[in-house]
C-alpha cells in the first residue's frame, strides 16, 4: 500500500499541537489522557500523518487550555 501524502493543513495542525503541548510542558501521553484520546492519535496528528475530527481537536485544545482556532494558525517562520 502506498504511503499517504501529508496534507498542508494536517501539517500545520500537527506542528501547532506539538508546539502548544511542549509549551504546556505535557507529554503526548498526558495530553492524550486529558483530551480523552489515545497517545498514538496524538503522535499521528503531530507528525501530520493523520487528520483529526473537529471534536477531537476541540478536546485537544481544551486540554491544552487554548482556543481551537489556535490549532489552525500558520506558524511564523
Amino acid at each position: 500500500m502506498p504511503a499517504r501524502k501529508r496534507v498542508g493543513l494536517s501539517i500545520i495542525v500537527g506542528e501547532n499541537v506539538k508546539r502548544l503541548r511542549l509549551r504546556a510542558n505535557m507529554s503526548q501521553t498526558a495530553l492524550a489522557e486529558a483530551a480523552g484520546v489515545r497517545q498514538a492519535s496524538i503522535s499521528s496528528i503531530e507528525s501530520g500523518d493523520r487528520g483529526a475530527s473537529m471534536m477531537m481537536l476541540m478536546a485537544i485544545a481544551k486540554a491544552l487550555g487554548v482556543s481551537s482556532t489556535s490549532l489552525f494558525k500558520e506558524p511564523k517562520r
